[in-house]
């Protein structure tokens, strides 16, 4: 994807389990705000504190009624 040609409006949920991959999804998530924040994207960031958090989190973020311009990942997921 190009990132010129991206939406200027667009903001970046990160839902991270930190304990996943071992540790990579620690690092992974450290990568991504580093890109998003050089590429001056706005985002949020949440991260779960016991087993099955992602899924609440994701479906709160879904209730929300997201507009096309937000965008979710999930970083080591349940």
């Amino acid at each position: 994807m190009n990132i010129r040609y991206m939406n200027k409006k667009i903001k970046v949920h990160l839902l991270v389990n930190e304990v996943a991959g071992n540790g990579n999804a620690v690092a992974a998530d450290y990568s991504l705000q580093k890109v998003l924040k050089n590429l001056n994207i706005p985002f949020s960031h949440q991260k779960s504190h016991y087993p099955g958090e992602l899924i609440k989190l994701a479906q709160d973020y879904a209730n929300t009624n997201p507009t096309p311009n937000d965008i979710l990942i999930v970083v080591g997921g349940d």
